[in-house]
């Protein structure tokens, strides 16, 4: 038993393409990521590799979060976009502030929208946020069909558990089938899902 990692840019790479189809008036996207370690930073770059023209992307770093620096920064910058990634504790932070943004924010994304802990932090402050899911419920893939009860650990992990049958590249997880990239063994061969939370519960976004 190994553990091969996920890329963090995948994490939300099909964000602006679901944005586009779910909100196709908003275009000014706004990520704000933690520079400590590259797993944010990494998922940033997810985003703007995808983004076309059209959405032009706005960069807000922080190595320490300032929470009144950033709300002056998003109250400067107008963004109708905003995506989160940082630590847990820090996104938390960001989204409790949620009335004091600027009135130009009309779609949130956020790393920690992944985890069932999400709405118990937040309440009622979690609706309407998407978030990165390995693992959904009932989630049709080609594959087949999966059910069960969701494992606590969603979004944040950033590692797969897997059987590694010998010489082969394509294994079996207790999320579902992808391949290993035979020089990095790096996952390949699958896609991140996309979660909104609707009032009490996650809803797994059309591919």
């Amino acid at each position: 038993m190994v553990s091969t990692p996920t890329p963090a840019s995948d994490y939300l790479r099909d964000l602006p393409r679901r944005l586009e189809r779910q909100a196709p008036a908003l275009r000014k996207i706004c990520i704000v990521n933690s520079t400590r370690g590259r797993f944010a930073t990494q998922i940033a770059r997810g985003i703007v590799q995808t983004a076309t023209p059209e959405y032009p992307v706005q960069l807000i770093s922080y190595s320490a979060l300032d929470l009144d620096a950033l709300l002056r920064e998003l109250h400067a910058s107008q963004p109708e976009i905003l995506v989160l990634a940082g630590r847990f504790e820090q996104e938390i932070q960001i989204l409790r502030a949620r009335q004091r943004w600027a009135a130009s924010i009309q779609a949130v994304a956020a790393v920690a929208a992944g985890v069932h802990a999400f709405r118990d932090e937040l309440g009622r402050t979690a609706e309407g946020v998407i978030g990165p899911s390995l693992w959904e419920v009932h989630a049709s893939f080609p594959a087949g069909r999966f059910s069960g009860s969701a494992p606590d650990m969603q979004a944040l992990c950033r590692t797969t558990t897997c059987w590694l049958l010998p010489l082969h590249s394509t294994v079996f997880t207790f999320y579902r089938g992808f391949r290993l990239d035979s020089a990095s063994r790096r996952q390949v061969g699958h896609r991140i899902l996309l979660i909104q939370w609707d009032q009490d519960h996650r809803v797994q976004l059309p591919a």
